[in-house]
């Protein structure tokens, strides 16, 4: 059997202290990384994360096209009595409404939305996800009590958050000290130039960051958001609208 000399013990040393180093940043990146998982119309993640840039992996393992979308609420002491009896309901009715053709009532329904529901401000999540498939999306979250939903809207108009597609998440006062990785392209968003890429992006993975010069609200209470959707020759374009 081989023995250890001192230049050894001295190279051994080195290594262990590389793969130390090398383990400590896997487990780092892992770290921040937060798993959410979608099976059916709910969303399996941490009740409570870090404030600061947190990266989320989105996998949509349902049969449904799913996404989501950080809300952080104007107060702590919002509860889920607020969400299921006083901000849901004017949204289905209205919904319903609208699907009839009863613009009038649909106006007089969405105007029984809580007050404040205006105050809530959106901190972005990932765009729309196709069954099977998973989304990585890194964001900025300040402390605070956060409703995750996904308001895709069924065939029949009912929105996803309405059949308990939404959870309640805590940011703690806890930054992650964590930077996103540089971006391959950047896609600024505003309300008179629409979407404009920097560049066109290249074959293979690419990774976006995506600027909202501004946010302006639309008739769907929402600004701007980003969705990749692959297509080939034969899609209809007007269709897919």
């Amino acid at each position: 059997m081989k023995t250890l000399n001192k230049n050894n013990y001295k190279h051994f040393g080195i290594i262990l202290l590389i793969l130390i180093v090398i383990a400590c940043k896997t487990d780092q990146k892992q770290n921040n990384v937060i798993e959410v998982i979608t099976r059916s119309m709910n969303f399996q993640t941490a009740d409570t994360i870090k404030s600061g840039w947190n990266t989320f992996a989105y996998k949509n393992l349902s049969g449904e096209v799913h996404f989501f979308i950080m809300d952080k609420l104007p107060s702590d002491s919002i509860v889920e009595s607020d969400i299921k009896d006083h901000l849901l309901p004017p949204f289905d009715d209205g919904m319903r409404f609208l699907i009839e053709g009863k613009a009038d009532s649909a106006m007089v329904s969405f105007g029984k939305i809580p007050t404040w529901f205006n105050d809530v401000k959106r901190y972005g999540g990932t765009g729309l996800i196709s069954p099977g498939k998973t989304a990585i999306s890194t964001i900025n979250l300040k402390p605070g009590k956060y409703m995750m939903e996904c308001y895709v809207k069924a065939i029949n108009g009912e929105w996803h958050t309405s059949h308990g597609m939404w959870k309640f998440i805590t940011v703690v006062d806890e930054t992650t000290n964590f930077s996103p990785t540089e971006a391959d392209h950047t896609i600024s968003v505003s309300s008179t130039n629409g979407y404009v890429f920097d560049a066109q992006p290249k074959l293979g993975k690419n990774r976006f960051k995506v600027e909202f010069i501004d946010q302006v609200p639309h008739e769907h209470f929402n600004g701007h958001d980003v969705n990749l959707i692959k297509y080939d020759a034969s899609a209809n374009i007007d269709s897919l609208v």
